[in-house]
């Protein structure tokens, strides 16, 4: 609202017969890291902005000659804004690998054999896919098992469920470039989804 009113000021200061409503405001220029705060100037929407001329030159509250200046209680308030966002988000972050990890072994105590078996056939299918991965980052192979067991009885299902457990804590570990960690969380997702029904 503020803002809003600056503008008209700025815009109708020189019409002689113009009545502008005076009100409380406290110039501020924005410091470089708000300036390139991408999501601060998204929330703040339009401000005044003119770069060409230093700080200093900000004087008199008609001046044209100012910089990026809006209401110091509104930047406040957007920050204070943004940092809650950022905090509720993070806090919204479900950590996919610690997920599948947990599911993995919630389930080793399944006794049901259909279950076991759909459950053998998605591990199997998901370590397919994390094998990818496996290859393009730098893992060893002695640290990531390929192949899983097929076998239903308690021995080899409670392995290759231990198995599966190691690949992905392996990948964790060593998987940092960004893409390939995304695509991983991605499939890690739709196995949770899908492993779950059986928990």
């Amino acid at each position: 609202m503020l803002a809003g009113a600056y503008r008209k000021e700025m815009i109708y200061q020189n019409q002689i017969d113009a009545n502008l409503l005076s009100f409380p405001y406290h110039r501020l220029t924005l410091t470089s890291d708000l300036k390139e705060n991408s999501k601060f100037l998204e929330t703040l929407g339009y401000v005044v902005y003119n770069n060409q001329l230093a700080k200093t030159q900000i004087i008199e509250p008609n001046s044209k000659r100012n910089s990026l200046i809006i209401v110091q209680s509104v930047i406040n308030s957007i920050k204070k804004l943004v940092k809650k966002r950022k905090q509720i988000r993070q806090a919204k972050q479900v950590d996919h690998f610690k997920r599948s990890n947990q599911l993995l072994l919630n389930l080793s105590t399944l006794d049901n054999k259909k279950k076991r078996q759909k459950v053998i056939a998605l591990c199997s299918k998901m370590n397919k896919k994390l094998c990818q991965y496996a290859k393009k980052s730098s893992l060893k192979p002695h640290n990531y098992v390929v192949t899983l067991s097929k076998k239903v009885d308690s021995k080899h299902y409670q392995k290759t469920l231990k198995n599966l457990r190691n690949n992905i804590k392996q990948l964790n570990k060593i998987c940092r470039e960004s893409k390939s960690r995304n695509n991983i969380i991605l499939e890690l997702k739709v196995f949770n989804k899908e492993i779950s029904k059986y928990y």
